[in-house]
C-alpha cells in the first residue's frame, strides 16, 4: 500500500474527416494518460495524425500524410527494484519514524551489516540508512520523446496494365532523459565520485545526469507492376522494384554531481585529499555516441492465375546491409508458391453450400536475417577515468569479427483453407518446416585475447509445427447469435547443427534439443540423514572415487523445454439484437522454468571463507534473513527427518559441515529440485456492450450511441505455484482490471 496503486488510465480522440472525388482528407487528435503502478509513474502522450489523399485524373494518385506524437514519462530513478523489494521486504519494517521522517530500513541490506558488526552500516550505507520510499520520491527519472513521420505515395498508370508506385518516408525523433538522485538517497550514494567511495568518506551529494538523442530513417522505394487479364481466363501480374533505407542516431550526455534543485546549479563535491583533477570529470561525465545503417533492396516477384483455380507465384530479391563486410553484404532470396482453389473446379460444384470453400497452398522460400548485436567493426567506447591512476579508459566492449554473414533460412509450408454450411464452419490448418543456417550465436574464446566471447555464424536450427484454426457459427437466429473462434499451435525446433569456431562447447548448446532446453538434475528427495537435496545418477555415471558424486556431468538430464510447445486461444461472441458479450482467453501447455527465486540478500564486502557452502540458497541461513514464502519453515530439522520440503539451513560462516565434498552443489543440476509446469488456461477479457437502436436517436441529433464494460484477467487456472505463470519471478501480479467505455457517434 505504500508503493503500489491502483493505475487510472484515460484516453481522448477526435477526427475530422471529408473531401471530394478528387481529393479527401483525414485528421485526427488524441491525447492519453495514464498513473501506474508505482505511485511516482505517469506518462502523457499526444497524437496529431494528417493524411490527404489527391486523384487529380484517373491515371494519377498522390498521397500525403503526417503523424506527429509526444510522450512526456515521469518516474523515480530507483537503482532498487521496487517490485523485488516489496516481495523481500521484511513486513515488520516501518518506512517513518513517529516524527514523520524516513525511517532506515534494518533488514533489506542488513546482511553485511549483521556479521560485520555496526562499523559496517556507516561505511556502505547512508548515515541516515537506506529507505524505499525516499529512493521513490527523491529521485526522478524523466523522458520526452518526440517523434514526427512523414510520407509520401505516387501511383501511375502509365498505360493499360503498367502501373508506377513510388514512396518516400522521413521520421525525425528526438528523446530527452533526465536522471536526478537525490542527496540523501541510497542510488546518490552508490553513485558518488570514486575518491569517497574509495576513501569511505560521508560525503552526500545529488546528481543530475541528461542525455539528448536525435534518430533520423528514411525509406525510398520505387517500383513497376503489370496487371492484365487474358480472355477472362489468365490473370498476371509482374512487379519490379528496388528500395534504400537507413538511419542514423546520435546521441550526448551529460553529467553534473553537486546539484541542487532548487537553483538548477551544481557545485562539484571537494576532493578530501587533493589528488583529483576536475579536469578528468569532465572525460567521463558527458560524451557522444554515433550509430548509422544502411540497407539496399532490389526485387521482383510474378504471380499468374488460371480461372481462379490455379494460382502461382516467384519471387526474388537481393538485400544488401553495412553490418557486414564487403564479400558478405549482399544475401540473394527467393520463394515460390501455389494455390489451389478446389471449390471453384466444376466436380465440387453439386457439394456446395456444403463445401462452401476449399484451398490448397504450399510455398518454398530462402530468406535471410541481420543480427544487429553482432558487429564486424572494432569498436572503442571511451568511458570514465581509471580510478587508481586517473587515466582516460578505452574499451572494446564486443569482439568484432570481419567475417560474419547473414543468417539464412529455408522454409517450407502447406496449408489447408476449408467452409463448410455457407462458412458457418470455416478453418486453416497449416504446417512448417523452417531451417536456419549459419545462425550467430556468442561462442568463447581464449581469454588472453581481452574477449571472453565472440560472434560466429555457428549454428543450424530446424523449425517445425502445426497451427490450426477453427471458427463455428453455432447459432445463427435472427435475434439470437452464437460463435466461437479458437486456435491451438504446436512449435518445436532442434538445434541440428553446431559447429564452434574454437573448439570449445558453449553451455546450453547441445545438438538434437531444443534451443530453449533444459539440463539439471532429478530430484529423488531429501537425504534423512544429512538433510539436503538428493539426485540420481545417470546411467553411464562414473564413480571411481568419492569425489566422483559432486560433478556435474554425472547427473546432467535433460528435463524439458522453456518454451512452451503447445499454444493457441479462444474467442466466444453471443448477442442477442444490440446487446453483446464475448468472452476470449488464451492457454499454455508444456512450459517448465526455474522457479527459484534469487533473494536480495548479497555477500557483497563480507569475509566469506567458504566454510560451508550451501546447496542452493533455500539452505543458507543468511539469506532467509528477509520475507520468504511461509511454506519455507517446513524443512529438515535433526528432529524432522522425513516429509520435508525444503533442506536443512547451513550457516556458510559457521560450523564446517562438508556436505559439498561428496554432493553435488552446482546450480546447474540443483535447479531440478525448483523445476515447474508453467501451463495456464487465462480467460483475458470479458466484454459487454450494448448499442441503443438508431430509430431512438434519431430526434436528438445522434447516429449512434453504445456502452460498454470490459473486465480483463479476472481467471487464471494453472498449478503453478508462484504470481504469475507467464511471467514467473517476484513480479508484480498480473492486474485484474475493469473498464467502463461510451461510444457517442454525431
Amino acid at each position: 500500500r505504500e508503493i503500489f496503486q491502483n493505475s487510472f488510465s484515460m484516453t481522448h480522440h477526435l477526427s475530422f474527416s471529408g473531401g471530394s472525388q478528387t481529393a479527401t482528407y483525414y485528421a485526427s487528435l488524441g491525447y492519453s494518460t495514464e498513473e501506474g503502478l508505482l505511485k511516482q509513474d505517469r506518462f502523457d502522450r499526444y497524437t496529431v495524425n494528417a493524411k490527404v489523399n489527391l486523384s487529380p485524373s484517373r491515371h494519377i494518385k498522390w498521397d500525403v500524410s503526417l503523424s506527429v506524437s509526444n510522450l512526456v514519462s515521469q518516474g523515480p530513478a530507483t537503482t532498487v527494484d521496487p517490485y523485488t523489494y516489496a516481495y523481500f521486504a521484511n513486513p515488520y519494517e516501518r518506512p517513518y519514524n513517529e516524527d514523520g521522517s524516513y525511517r532506515a530500513d534494518m533488514t533489506y541490506f542488513n546482511l553485511n551489516n549483521i556479521n560485520e558488526g555496526e562499523d559496517y552500516l556507516s561505511s556502505h550505507l547512508p548515515p541516515q540508512g537506506f529507505n524505499i520510499l525516499r529512493e521513490l520520491e527523491e529521485t526522478e527519472g524523466d523522458s520526452k520523446k518526440f517523434s514526427a513521420t512523414g510520407q509520401a505515395t505516387l501511383t501511375l498508370d502509365i498505360t493499360g496494365g503498367l502501373q508506377f508506385s513510388g514512396l518516400m518516408s522521413y521520421t525525425f525523433t528526438n528523446t530527452r532523459d533526465k536522471t536526478v538522485l537525490g542527496e540523501e538517497t541510497y542510488a546518490a550514494w552508490t553513485d558518488r565520485l570514486y575518491f569517497d567511495t574509495n576513501n569511505n568518506t560521508e560525503n552526500q551529494y545529488a546528481s543530475i545526469s541528461e542525455a539528448n538523442a536525435n534518430g533520423e530513417s528514411y525509406n525510398v522505394r520505387g517500383q513497376f507492376s503489370y496487371t492484365d487479364l487474358f480472355r477472362s481466363e489468365h490473370y498476371l501480374n509482374v512487379l519490379a522494384g528496388a528500395e534504400l533505407r537507413g538511419s542514423r542516431n546520435t546521441r550526448s550526455y551529460m553529467k553534473r554531481y553537486g546539484y541542487n534543485r532548487d537553483s538548477g546549479l551544481a557545485v562539484t563535491p571537494e576532493n578530501p585529499d587533493g589528488s583529483f583533477d576536475y579536469r578528468d570529470l569532465l572525460d567521463g561525465s558527458m560524451g557522444t555516441t554515433k550509430s548509422e545503417s544502411k540497407f539496399a533492396s532490389f526485387y521482383a516477384s510474378l504471380e499468374y492465375a488460371y480461372r481462379e483455380r490455379y494460382v502461382f507465384n516467384a519471387s526474388f530479391r537481393t538485400d544488401g546491409s553495412n553490418n557486414f563486410g564487403s564479400d558478405e553484404q549482399f544475401n540473394p532470396t527467393w520463394s515460390l508458391g501455389a494455390a489451389w482453389n478446389a471449390d471453384e473446379e466444376p466436380f465440387t460444384q453439386s457439394l456446395k453450400p456444403t463445401l462452401s470453400h476449399l484451398t490448397l497452398r504450399v510455398s518454398a522460400g530462402f530468406t535471410g536475417n541481420v543480427v544487429a548485436g553482432a558487429l564486424k567493426e572494432l569498436v572503442i567506447e571511451f568511458d570514465d577515468r581509471d580510478s587508481w591512476n586517473g587515466m582516460p579508459v578505452g574499451e572494446v566492449q564486443t569482439a568484432p569479427n570481419p567475417h560474419l554473414r547473414w543468417e539464412k533460412t529455408r522454409d517450407l509450408k502447406a496449408a489447408l483453407d476449408f467452409g463448410l454450411f455457407d462458412d458457418r464452419v470455416s478453418g486453416l490448418v497449416e504446417a512448417y518446416w523452417r531451417k536456419s543456417m549459419d545462425v550467430i550465436t556468442r561462442t568463447m574464446v581464449v581469454s588472453t585475447t581481452g574477449f571472453t566471447g565472440q560472434a560466429h555464424n555457428t549454428s543450424e536450427i530446424e523449425n517445425k509445427g502445426v497451427e490450426g484454426t477453427l471458427g463455428v457459427q453455432i447459432i445463427d437466429g435472427r435475434d439470437l447469435k452464437l460463435r466461437m473462434n479458437a486456435n491451438v499451435a504446436w512449435n518445436r525446433n532442434v538445434l541440428s547443427k553446431y559447429v564452434s569456431p574454437t573448439g570449445a562447447i558453449s553451455e546450453g548448446k547441445y545438438e538434437g534439443y531444443p534451443l530453449e532446453s533444459i539440463f539439471g538434475g532429478k530430484e529423488i528427495g531429501i537425504d534423512p540423514f544429512y538433510g539436503i537435496y538428493m539426485y540420481q545418477l545417470r546411467p553411464d555415471a562414473e564413480i571411481s572415487s568419492a569425489s566422483d558424486l559432486n560433478k556435474t556431468a554425472n547427473y546432467r538430464y535433460y528435463l524439458g523445454t522453456s518454451t512452451a510447445p503447445f499454444t493457441g486461444g479462444f474467442y466466444l461472441n453471443l448477442s442477442w439484437r444490440d446487446l453483446s458479450l464475448g468472452i476470449g482467453g488464451a492457454y499454455s501447455f508444456g512450459a517448465k522454468v526455474d522457479n527459484r527465486i534469487s533473494p536480495a540478500a548479497s555477500y557483497e564486502d563480507i569475509d566469506y571463507y567458504g566454510n560451508e557452502t550451501p546447496q542452493t540458497s533455500y539452505s543458507d541461513l543468511y539469506t532467509n534473513h528477509l520475507n520468504v514464502r511461509r511454506d519455507r519453515t517446513n524443512r529438515w530439522t535433526p528432529s524432522r527427518t522425513e516429509g520435508v520440503k525444503y533442506p536443512r539451513i547451513v550457516d556458510p560462516l559457521g560450523e564446517v559441515l562438508n556436505l559439498d565434498l561428496y554432493n553435488v552443489t552446482s546450480s546447474s543440476i540443483t535447479l531440478g529440485s525448483f523445476l515447474e509446469d508453467v501451463s495456464y488456461l487465462r480467460v483475458r477479457d470479458i466484454t459487454l456492450s450494448y448499442n441503443l437502436p438508431r430509430h431512438l436517436l434519431e430526434h436528438w441529433g445522434i447516429s449512434s450511441l453504445g456502452f460498454s464494460v470490459m473486465a480483463s484477467n479476472l481467471f487464471t487456472f494453472t498449478n503453478y505455484s508462484g504470481i504469475d505463470p507467464e511471467t514467473p519471478g517476484q513480479t508484480y501480479p498480473i492486474t485484474r482490471s475493469v473498464a467502463f467505455g461510451i461510444n457517442l457517434g454525431f
